[in-house]
């Protein structure tokens, strides 16, 4: 479960593109679990680690190479490690979603999909841990969807920073977003014009979640609205209560494709500072069996605070520069650097300066803040004392910090 928040102005929008563009891509399956083949006898196989990462092996004759990747948006980065050295790679589709390009150092490899993941090779699903007193069923049991003689099973995926419900015989995608959130599709096998499920998680400004209620239907229904003019709300936002948490459910009619829909909608306030939408939209039949679905969802999603590592602690500093022509002739280079400092007792400073030095010009600025730092699973997310937030997947690679894909090096 890729965790990749940011401002609660881009939750709803996303949240709600989905029934018309979405539904076509989750029958794709996942786009890089299987195995694989290679013209070279080089075997391969990738299979879904949470968080948005892969795990696999590169296999060649009885030798085998742990990889390591990540989603980064049709395109696959990673590591992998031969005799005690860690490579770099990467990895995107060819002519058709079976094919497989491996780059790895100068060697570039065309790999093809033999097999899909099997279900046996996922995370372990367990049961989901009770919230504020509240308890729901998992594995092996059945919970009844709302307003239905029919049942949803479903189990509990452990993650490094917390859980999520996964449904059983359900396709799942994650899905192109902007960098700044986690969200993802779900759908029963061969039932997406039926019902489509969008789950969007994110740790808006301390400004924005104390304003989830009311920003959030606002941006509803005009997103709604753009998917489809004859959407309109029936009933009112109702007060709910999802896991021990405040919540709120609305809910619209329309029409989608020739489709009369319903689309209803879970606002939960998890925690201290995360913000959760859950969007269920369907036709009657589909509502009637699966619409329950959208509050087992939202219970399911918990997030566990982890320890800061203590390779973490210290200065970290990223640089970058660039060049341009002033005009006449007259270059401009442009120095940014940016220094994270992270201290044993969870706080941090961020400081940057940008200098400016070219003929007749000569100019330096500099800002900082400083706040407190949370840690769930390979997620930070700092806490800045002016209210903002900032969260990043990150890793520790051969004494760097890699914070959403930039490099910082110890100072």
């Amino acid at each position: 479960m890729s965790m990749r928040f940011g401002s609660i102005s881009y939750l709803i929008p996303t949240l709600l593109a989905c029934a018309a563009v979405a539904a076509p891509a989750m029958a794709r399956g996942d786009a890089w679990a299987g195995s694989y083949r290679a013209d070279e006898g080089l075997g391969l196989e990738l299979r879904p680690a949470g968080n948005g990462y892969y795990e696999g092996a590169i296999l060649l004759g009885q030798e085998r190479l742990n990889i390591r990747a990540r989603d980064e948006v049709k395109v696959l980065v990673g590591t992998m490690e031969a005799r005690g050295s860690r490579f770099e790679f990467s990895a995107e589709h060819g002519a058709s979603a079976d094919e497989l390009i491996f780059h790895g150092g100068e060697e570039t490899f065309r790999f093809k999909r033999t097999s899909p993941a099997r279900a046996e090779d996922s995370a372990n699903l367990r049961e989901l841990p009770g919230r504020a007193g509240e308890r729901a069923s998992g594995v092996g049991n059945t919970v009844p969807a709302q307003g239905s003689s029919g049942s949803l099973k479903y189990r509990i995926e452990q993650l490094p920073g917390g859980t999520i419900a996964a449904f059983d015989g359900w396709q799942t995608v994650p899905v192109m977003a902007d960098g700044k959130m986690f969200v993802i599709d779900m759908c029963p096998a061969n039932r997406q014009r039926d019902f489509v499920l969008r789950v969007c998680i994110a740790t808006p400004s301390a400004r924005d979640l104390e304003n989830l209620f009311t920003a959030g239907p606002q941006l509803t229904q005009q997103f709604l609205a753009q998917l489809s003019p004859s959407f309109r709300r029936t009933g009112q936002l109702e007060r709910a209560a999802c896991g021990g948490d405040e919540a709120r459910v609305e809910q619209y009619r329309g029409n989608l494709m020739g489709s009369d829909v319903t689309a209803r909608v879970m606002y939960v306030r998890r925690d201290a500072d995360v913000a959760l939408a859950v969007c269920g939209i369907g036709t009657e039949a589909g509502m009637r069996e699966f619409g329950g679905s959208i509050e087992i969802m939202a219970q399911s999603i918990t997030f566990k605070e982890g320890t800061l590592e203590p390779q973490l602690v210290g200065s970290w500093v990223s640089e970058t520069s660039s060049r341009a022509d002033a005009g006449g002739g007259d270059p401009i280079n442009v120095n940014c650097t940016r220094t994270i400092a992270i201290y044993p007792n969870g706080t941090f400073t961020d400081s940057a300066g940008t200098t400016v030095v070219g003929a007749g010009a000569t100019g330096l600025a500099e800002g900082g803040n400083r706040g407190r730092l949370v840690r769930r699973g390979n997620v930070l997310t700092f806490h800045y004392d002016n209210g903002q937030t900032w969260s990043a997947t990150y890793s520790l690679e051969g004494g760097a910090l890699k914070l959403d894909g930039r490099i910082y090096l110890r100072q």
